[in-house]
């Protein structure tokens, strides 16, 4: 509903007709933030998830993905989150971090689909041709368990601060002829 959509819009300070992605692939589309929150609502994000699923445009944005998006290939994108947002969005770090239960990490991993579907254009069979397709092609989002690991953070290693909130995407894909 627009109440909701509004709602979901004051999880950012930035103007709704900003515009957040340029060209969307596969079809090249332009997003704006108030589209993200629609898709953000569909996927059943709240409004403090905004700032990770803006994150999560940028880094898409970063890299020519249509090879990717519109491949045979059932490529997928994971993300890992670091920083105090993660414990702020009460994502799970812990047991079955890939598993269903999580509010968090289910609802903003979904939105990257719901994104490139909704604000990119994606359709299956017509310009997303994954063959057999992957199960980590949707909620594929989880935070690193800074607090138990023996070594420095992702985004330490990167050059970022241990306060700092950074989304890292990682791209990758599988097929029953081999991985790619």
């Amino acid at each position: 509903t627009e109440a909701r959509v509004k709602d979901m819009l004051k999880g950012t300070g930035i103007n709704p007709e900003t515009i957040v992605v340029k060209a969307m692939m596969p079809e090249g589309l332009g997003v704006t933030v108030e589209k993200v929150a629609i898709n953000a609502v569909m996927a059943g994000c709240e409004p403090r998830h905004l700032p990770v699923l803006l994150a999560t445009l940028e880094a898409y944005d970063k890299h020519n993905l249509n090879s990717l998006v519109r491949s045979t290939n059932a490529f997928s994108f994971m993300q890992g989150v670091n920083g105090p947002i993660r414990n702020e969005l009460e994502m799970n770090a812990g047991t079955s971090v890939l598993g269903p239960g999580n509010y968090a990490n289910a609802v903003m991993g979904r939105a990257l689909r719901l994104f490139i579907i909704n604000l990119g254009g994606g359709v299956n069979g017509i310009n997303m041709m994954a063959v057999v397709g992957n199960i980590s092609t949707w909620p594929f989002m989880f935070p690193e368990f800074e607090e138990q690991s023996p070594w420095q953070s992702l985004s330490e290693s990167m050059g970022f601060k241990k306060d700092e909130n950074t989304l890292t995407m990682f791209t990758g894909g599988w097929a029953h002829s081999g991985n790619y």
